[in-house]
């Protein structure tokens, strides 16, 4: 993969056309106003990413569980302080990878997720 340093100016243009890790790319600011008001879309789980911080949706192997809480980026990770499912509660952060359409983080078992950003 490579890597790039982006001007913060240049964000839109980073996200259309660049994979690299978000680290190198911009601010927490405004890669968090890359994934607000979006849907996060593994399978058949989907998460809503609100403006003011919130995260809902379905989450699980079926889509099943109902996901309550709260989102932010942190030192250029996707942090997630989950409410419910009490199985998943807790607040974890994970560095992320964005693309055009995708931004991929660690799973809970460790191995890489990407999520289709709509």
């Amino acid at each position: 993969m490579k890597t790039a340093l982006i001007p913060s100016t240049a964000v839109c243009a980073f996200v259309a056309s660049l994979s690299i890790p978000t680290s190198l790319a911009a601010s927490d600011a405004q890669l968090a106003a890359v994934l607000a008001d979006k849907t996060l879309i593994y399978r058949k789980a989907a998460i809503k990413t609100a403006r003011n911080g919130r995260m809902t949706g379905k989450v699980g192997p079926q889509g099943a569980w109902r996901l309550d809480g709260a989102w932010e980026i942190k030192d250029g990770k996707f942090c997630g302080t989950v409410k419910r499912p009490v199985a998943f509660a807790g607040t974890r952060c994970s560095n992320m990878e964005l693309t055009r359409d995708s931004m991929t983080i660690s799973g809970f078992n460790g191995n890489p997720v990407k999520w289709k950003i709509q």
